[in-house]
């Protein structure tokens, strides 16, 4: 099994890749020490969930490998740090590097690479990762890619590809040009990391990825370039004094269309006025990221300010499971409180049923489009009002397997309903979640169920067994 977890870092990057062996490769490294609202428990930082996500990962792979689960155990009796097998850079901005101290602290890192690349008047961020390198170098624990190489790592038992740098950069460029860009494919699912590479980086005639690499563009997952800037799409830096802004019909989608993603993930500010994603650029992903799907590509364009951090599972059969952290049923911690809030919910339909392990599962053929409702209630102690927000995650499959996203369920007083109907409509599995909030937001809780066909229950409970902490069958009534 293959996992990969795009983690919301705000805008910078910081991603963690699985593989089925057991091992971790962490790609770019930003804020990882900051702490996580509604993650674990109170207090806890990004680190501490990625310690959690590789110790799982590993546990798992360990029931069939003698030799990782002595080493397991090793590490969760603190014997030995945790391993992250490959730390990869794209580049040396400060919004992908600037949490290395501690990660080497907390982690034992096997190997880093990066694109090899020197930089003209670094800043002491730069600095400081250049330093870095160096001490991995002299440790021989250090490989640079100048060039693109296929299949850099075939004992992980997934395929990683590095499809840039393809030229000779020199130092006084733009940080982003010619940066790492990695593609992970395993059980034919495939990744794209694609760093803050820009638009010649793709397009060149020479030495762009479109030209070079054909073969290895097209890709189920991408993780947009530059956080969802038009660099991907125009030259970088602004236009001539006198000249207007682009317009959308001067934006390049050759690269986009080329790589003809299922879901784009850009990981962006919470400030919703930040200048990431560029308006343009967002709707140029809404248009090209599955395009097969008519009017679907707003819900497979997936903000990390809404998702949080976005999980994906692979089966070595090629099943692909996917949850956002946001999908958790849990609370915050209240400190000091002695009943956190929680809140209860019922589902209903004309023909349906719940499984003690918390799918509800219609009966009605998917034709009939039958309404299926949710309510929730307030439980435990609450300080203020709260407001409702509801969500829906799909997890197609079969002749819908393309629907795979994330959205608000659309309303005016969306905010204000304790109640909400939606019709089933497509197979695979769906789940259904509302989140209450006060209006401070220092005090949430989530209520989830999923939802299925009789023809998906293999599926909803394959899902359910890698995402155990999403459904609590206790507080779901039918």
């Amino acid at each position: 099994m293959l996992k990969v977890i795009y983690y919301h870092v705000g805008k910078g990057d910081l991603s963690l890749v699985l593989m089925p062996n057991g091992d971790a490769m962490m790609i770019d490294c930003y804020k990882a020490d900051q702490i996580v609202d509604g993650e674990l428990e109170y207090g806890n930082t990004l680190f501490d969930r990625m310690e959690k996500d590789i110790m799982d990962h590993r546990e798992m792979v360990s029931k069939n490998n003698l030799a990782l689960a002595y080493l397991v155990v090793r590490e969760k009796e603190k014997a030995d740090k945790i391993p992250i097998a490959v730390l990869a850079i794209t580049h040396a901005d400060r919004d992908h590097i600037t949490s290395r101290k501690e990660l080497k602290k907390r982690f034992n890192i096997g190997k880093l690479i990066d694109s090899g690349r020197m930089y003209s008047d670094p800043s002491d961020t730069t600095k400081d990762y250049l330093a870095f390198r160096k001490e991995m170098k002299e440790a021989n624990r250090y490989t640079p890619f100048n060039r693109a190489k296929y299949n850099i790592w075939p004992d992980s038992g997934a395929v990683v590809d590095i499809l840039s740098p393809n030229r000779d950069i020199s130092a006084d460029e733009n940080k982003n040009n010619q940066c790492l860009v990695i593609r992970i494919q395993y059980a034919g699912r495939s990744f794209l990391f694609t760093g803050d590479s820009t638009l010649d980086d793709w397009v060149n005639e020479e030495s762009g990825i479109l030209k070079l690499h054909e073969t290895k563009i097209a890709t189920q997952s991408l993780n947009v370039s530059h956080h969802g800037s038009r660099t991907f799409f125009t030259p970088s830096g602004p236009r001539l004094d006198g000249q207007p802004k682009y317009t959308k019909d001067e934006y390049d989608t050759r690269a986009l269309k080329k790589i003809s993603p299922i879901i784009s993930f850009i990981t962006c500010s919470d400030d919703e006025e930040a200048d990431h994603p560029d308006p343009i650029a967002y709707e140029c992903y809404k248009d090209e990221t599955n395009p097969s799907l008519k009017k679907s590509g707003a819900s497979h364009v997936i903000l990390s300010r809404n998702s949080a951090h976005l999980y994906h599972a692979i089966c070595t059969d090629g099943a692909l499971y996917m949850r956002t952290s946001r999908s958790l049923m849990n609370s915050s911690n209240m400190v000091g409180s002695n009943s956190k809030p929680f809140l209860k919910g019922r589902v209903s339909s004309k023909s349906g049923y719940l499984l003690q392990s918390g799918i509800w599962v219609s009966n009605a053929p998917l034709t009939d489009q039958e309404p299926i409702k949710f309510s929730v209630e307030a439980k435990g102690k609450w300080s203020a009002p709260i407001s409702f927000n509801w969500w829906v995650l799909n997890n197609g499959q079969g002749s819908d397997e393309l629907h795979r996203e994330f959205y608000t369920m659309d309303s005016k007083d969306r905010k204000n309903q304790s109640s909400w109907s939606r019709n089933l409509t497509f197979e695979g599995v769906h789940l259904m979640q509302c989140h209450a909030t006060t209006e401070d937001e220092k005090e949430w809780a989530n209520w989830c169920v999923l939802v299925c066909q009789k023809n998906s229950i293999n599926h909803a409970q394959k899902w359910l067994e890698l995402f155990p902490d999403c459904v609590d069958p206790m507080k779901i009534n039918h």
